[in-house]
């Protein structure tokens, strides 16, 4: 291989290297341009779903019984005479209809509330519609109308409202309802019924059903913890194995679960709650779980990685809650000890990738068993909100980050104009050598001719 070949293969190796040079700056920048860009976005929260989108779709009305137009023209309630007899087919059909009334079928049909002003009017408008109806029961008897049948439960209830009503059961109860007496009644109206309570006669409305439920008078809405009643929670001692699905039956959980929700609908308030959150950390964790009276119905601010949440259904409740939300959050900062967390409805505790910060009220320390059989006792927190924890830079680090791209913008472009040069001159010294040696050749054949 001859000198000028050589040369010609050495400046086409440098022209390749430098052009190597040119593309790893450019995948640089692109790199350091992406890190800049993921670090300064914020992911939007996932879109939940309305209370309309999470209804079935299934027509529940099409799944309950009809009554026939000749039943239902049978039933009579226009005099006092009439009213105080059960015809006994269409009250029959009732009966064996009511059996299909089952309690969430009637919270999707919305929970229809009857009419008592205009059902005692124009009774033959709601003959045989569903209803259902929350109240106290004040007069109660087991009642067998027909020899060897089941006795049926007959009471009168005084409802949230304050009207009165008869409901007939076709299920008595084995147990009592609790001291409230407070029972949840889904059913069918029948006619307007006359009956002789106490020696009196009274006229209310008849509904027809297969059992009453326990349930629990509502709660008014609040927008401070109630101290009173929130001084007799009982702490766990360590050692002990309690189901903390047993919170959803605290009373004291619903309490604090009305002020949250309260919170969550005024994010005025909410906001001027979170201005004197107590930050738990470590410090204040040992000293809430020393003193945990001190702490309690007190808002704090609370963060960690969420590691587990559900909602589920829920019983009869104080709020009328249909779901309870539960999770659990972990922060390293405070050691191996769990954070519980609470709220009523449907709470999306895990909308976000990373960390989130929550702001809640104390209400007790929860104690049970790990899988390990190791004892605990963690914090259980009803919260009202949430946010994503932002990573938080350091004040000058986006100029740095910026200076920094900058710079090695300024080094590609001096780079390659320096490339562009020195190819250029590269070119200029081979066309140089080319005519030289053209020149010495043409020479030589000159002196050979002569």
């Amino acid at each position: 291989m001859s000198r000028s070949e050589k040369l010609k293969q050495l400046a086409a190796l440098d022209a390749a290297k430098a052009k190597k040079r040119l593309v790893y700056s450019a995948i640089g920048l692109f790199i350091c341009v992406g890190i800049l860009f993921q670090l300064n976005r914020t992911d939007p929260p996932p879109v939940e779903k309305t209370m309309q989108e999470q209804q079935s779709h299934i027509d529940v009305r099409s799944m309950m019984p009809v009554f026939e137009e000749d039943v239902l023209k049978e039933i009579k309630d226009s005099t006092d005479s009439e009213r105080v007899i059960l015809e006994p087919q269409p009250f029959a059909v009732a009966a064996y209809n009511s059996v299909a009334l089952l309690e969430r079928f009637v919270y999707l049909l919305g929970e229809p509330k009857f009419d008592f002003i205009d059902g005692a009017a124009n009774p033959d408008n709601y003959r045989c519609q569903i209803f259902r109806a929350r109240g106290e029961i004040l007069n109660a008897k087991s009642v067998t109308r027909v020899v060897g049948e089941d006795a049926e439960y007959w009471t009168l209830i005084k409802t949230e409202d304050g009207d009165l009503m008869f409901f007939a059961a076709l299920q008595v109860p084995e147990t009592l309802f609790g001291a409230d007496n407070f029972v949840l009644a889904d059913g069918y109206f029948y006619k307007n019924y006359r009956q002789k309570i106490d020696g009196e006669w009274l006229t209310a409305p008849l509904f027809v059903g297969n059992r009453l439920l326990p349930s629990v008078p509502a709660a008014s809405a609040t927008h401070t913890p109630n101290m009173r009643l929130l001084n007799g929670v009982k702490d766990h001692p360590l050692g002990t194995d309690n189901n903390p699905l047993q919170l959803d039956k605290n009373r004291e959980m619903w309490h604090l679960a009305n002020v949250a929700r309260e919170m969550r609908r005024n994010p005025d308030l909410a906001a001027e709650a979170n201005k004197e959150a107590i930050l738990l950390d470590f410090a204040v964790l040992t000293e809430l779980a020393e003193n945990p009276e001190l702490y309690r119905g007190r808002v704090f601010e609370l963060g960690g990685e969420v590691v587990e949440a559900h909602t589920g259904r829920i019983g009869e409740n104080p709020l009328r809650s249909r779901e309870i939300s539960s999770a659990w959050v972990r922060n390293s900062f405070l050691g191996d000890t769990l954070i519980h967390i609470k709220a009523a409805d449907n709470f999306v505790f895990d909308k976000y990738r990373g960390n989130t910060i929550f702001h809640g009220y104390f209400l007790m320390l929860w104690a049970y068993s790990d899988m390990k059989s190791i004892p605990r006792r963690v914090p259980v927190f009803v919260v009202y909100d949430s946010r994503e924890q932002q990573t938080v830079m350091p004040t000058g680090t986006n100029s740095l980050i910026y200076g920094f791209l900058s710079a090695i913008v300024i080094l590609s472009i001096i780079i390659m104009v320096h490339v562009k040069r020195d190819n250029k001159k590269r070119r200029a010294a081979m066309e140089a050598l080319y005519l030289r040696k053209r020149k010495r050749k043409l020479r030589e054949q000159d002196n050979n001719q002569a």
